[in-house]
Order: structure tokens, then sequence, then C-alpha cells
């Protein structure tokens, strides 16, 4: 024979325990399932803001190539977006070399005359803003003709690329030079306080083209 005795509070007690052991189950999987939804979303959010920090670098003009590993819709995006940024910078460099070649004078590399009013007429509303003075010279070559009629036109081409050497390191960096055509030149000069400072400067550049 087996006497079983049951008692009402062991039984409560039993099933308090039991309930306790049950919250604690549940809290650790509540916990366990955060901080994963937590690691997952930090992934995440962290390759979101990765793309847009290059979308914002590439909007600044730098060059820019995320890393693309995976293939989920994230890994992707990230691959869309870099073959964008090479497509665009291949079309911005098209666009920057056809620009160059539309206001560059081919021979000397100085700006030419299609330049020549857009770029003075930036230069004199600068000067209006900044209340300072703005020069504009004219510069021909005396005797360029019998260079070329006794020497030939390649070496008057070696004449004119020298002249366009010098004054490029006559002058300042906000300065302008153009070649506005055969040996005539117009010079922009900016930011002056006098007009003292550009007669300095065209003596200058007087005394360095007359150099051999």
């Amino acid at each position: 024979y087996v006497r079983v005795t049951l008692s009402a509070a062991r039984i409560q007690d039993l099933i308090r325990s039991a309930e306790y052991q049950l919250y604690l189950i549940a809290s650790g999987e509540l916990l366990l399932s955060t901080l994963f939804s937590i690691l997952l979303g930090t992934w995440l959010v962290r390759g979101l803001r990765r793309l847009q920090a290059g979308v914002e670098r590439f909007g600044k003009g730098e060059w820019v190539e995320l890393p693309c590993i995976g293939d989920d819709e994230l890994a992707r995006l990230t691959c869309s977006f870099n073959q964008m940024v090479y497509d665009l910078a291949t079309q911005r460099q098209r666009a920057e070399k056809l620009r160059h070649i539309a206001t560059t004078d081919h021979l000397t590399g100085l700006l030419n005359r299609q330049e020549l009013i857009p770029e003075l007429g930036r230069m004199m509303a600068e000067a209006d803003r900044g209340d300072t003075l703005l020069a504009l010279a004219y510069l021909d070559l005396d005797g360029f003709k019998p260079i070329n009629d006794s020497l030939g036109h390649e070496m008057g081409d070696v004449v004119l690329k020298e002249v366009a050497r010098r004054l490029r390191q006559t002058f300042r960096q906000h300065d302008r030079v153009f070649r506005a055509g055969g040996d005539e030149f117009v010079l922009c000069i900016g930011d002056l306080a006098a007009i003292e400072t550009s007669l300095h400067l065209l003596e200058r550049v007087l005394v360095m083209i007359k150099a051999p």
C-alpha cells in the first residue's frame, strides 16, 4: 500500500515555480529576439548609411565605390549604385573634355576668344562685389609675321607656345589670359586695390616676353 498525501500549499508552490520558470523562459526568448532584431537592424541600417554617405560624397564630386558583397537586396542596390557612379563619372569626364576643347586654344592651352566675354562678365561681377578694380589689356606681338615668313609656321607656333608659357608664369591664379587669335592676346587682371598694381604686372610681362 502506498499512502499519498496531497498538500494544497505544496501544489500552489509548484504552480508558482512553474509559472516563474515559464516567465524566465519567455523573458529570455523576448530578450534574444530583441537583440537579434537590434543586430539585424544595425546591419541593415549600417549598409544603408554607407550607401547614403556614398551618395553624398559622389554629389560633392568624389569618386566612390562601395563594397558589393552578397546576393541580398542591399548588395544588389549597392552594385547598382556603383554602376551608376561609373556611368555618371564617365559622362562627366566626357562633358569636361568637350568643354575644355570648346573653351581652350588648342595650340597654347590658353582660354580662347569664345570664353572672353563670359569670363570677363564673371570677373566684373566679382570686382563689383569685392569693390576692387579690374584691368583689361590687349597684347600684340611685334615682328611676329617675319618669323612665320622666314622660319615657317611651325617655328611661329613654337614662339606662340613659349609666349603663352611666360604669360601663365607671370600672372596670378585668379587672373585670366586669352588668345584672341594669331599673335593677339587679352589679359584680364582682377582683384586690384590700385591701378598701379596692374601697371607693374604689365611691365613685368614686357620684360618676360622680350627675354631671349
